[in-house]
């Protein structure tokens, strides 16, 4: 029988990739009770932002399987134009061109804030790269992450695994 477990961080966790030294860069970032807050007015077109997420690898005996991300958001002429899920750095799962992606996704679960696809095994840590354009017809362009998580499920029990291996190396004795 396979156990679900969710691991969920607050929004203030997430990073821009580009620094406030450019000058193209993102021209506010912020971080308060309700998340991180992005904005620009500026010629930025698009930006990544970038999550680390605690992920076991391991947790009771069994090897743990990333199957759902969860992302929730709230934007002002902007839109998230693409997900990629990575362990360590292999790529997981990787969602280009999402549709629909703009708007306020903060509040509860729906289609534009969950990434569902086959479990995968977990062997480093997960970390989460969401693509943002900001091309929307207001002056000031923003993004703000409340939160983000990931399901995860129980795979092979390592236990057993090992019980039976070393099982195969036993040496039966004679009466």
């Amino acid at each position: 029988m396979a156990f679900q477990t969710d691991i969920w961080v607050h929004g203030v966790a997430f990073e821009a990739r580009s620094p406030l030294a450019f000058p193209d860069s993102l021209g506010l970032q912020q971080r308060t009770e309700t998340g991180a807050f992005f904005s620009t007015s500026g010629s930025v077109v698009s930006d990544s932002f970038y999550l680390s997420v605690p992920s076991p690898t391991v947790l009771n005996d069994f090897r743990m399987r990333l199957r759902r991300v969860f992302i929730f958001y709230e934007t002002n002429g902007a839109t998230i134009k693409s997900v990629r899920i990575f362990d360590g750095p292999r790529l997981v799962a990787d969602f280009p061109n999402l549709v629909g992606w703009s708007g306020n996704h903060s509040n509860g679960f729906d289609a534009s804030n969950q990434l569902t696809f086959p479990p995968q095994n977990i062997s480093n840590g997960i970390w989460i790269v969401v693509e943002v354009d900001f091309d929307g017809p207001s002056f000031s362009k923003t993004i703000r992450f409340s939160s983000a998580g990931i399901q995860i499920l129980t795979g092979e029990r390592l236990v057993s695994i090992v019980r039976w291996f070393s099982s195969l190396f036993e040496r039966t004795r004679p009466l």
